[in-house]
């Protein structure tokens, strides 16, 4: 790491450490209730300036959503230009989705969580193989499923689940 990015890097810690220190400050002062409102002014430039769309805002949102946007901001904070770039593109697809497609989407979240370790690898280890067939076999096996019953498809997904030998 050269001088700059190095004096870059401090900086963002440092900045992140008062925020850190400022947030803790308040918590004690306010009886160190679990959660805690956030004043837009307690919060780093860094911080701010991700979060600007939400400023006016800000103080009349709930306190845990408060927390998970801070949360994200900071993690926002130490993605790298091509993680920005892909989790705005992800984003973007997630926004022109219908509400039908963002329920399915959330079941099979669901669904994965549930799912153990062992049966989360096998799941990525097929799903990397599905992603290096061709695009012509690709779209024969979607078909494939689009034309199955609901029934047929629910015991696929147990099938597939069930652990490997």
């Amino acid at each position: 790491m050269n001088k700059q990015g190095f004096a870059a890097w401090l900086r963002i810690r440092s900045e992140r450490f008062l925020g850190i220190r400022l947030w803790l400050s308040a918590w004690l002062i306010a009886g160190g209730s679990s959660t805690m409102a956030l004043e837009w002014d307690q919060l780093s430039d860094e911080v701010r300036q991700t979060l600007a769309p939400m400023e006016s805002r800000w103080s009349s949102l709930p306190e845990e959503r408060q927390q998970r946007l801070l949360k994200g901001a900071e993690r926002w904070s130490d993605m790298s230009t091509d993680q920005k770039a892909s989790a705005k593109e992800r984003f973007q697809r997630w926004q022109k989705l219908s509400p039908e497609q963002k329920q399915t989407l959330k079941e099979g979240l669901k669904r994965y969580q549930r799912m153990s370790p062992r049966q989360r690898q096998q799941s990525r280890e097929r799903w990397q193989r599905f992603q290096s067939l061709p695009d012509e076999k690709k779209q024969q096996l979607r078909q494939r499923f689009r034309q199955m019953t609901p029934k047929q498809r629910e015991g696929l997904r147990q099938r597939m689940q069930k652990p490997r030998r």
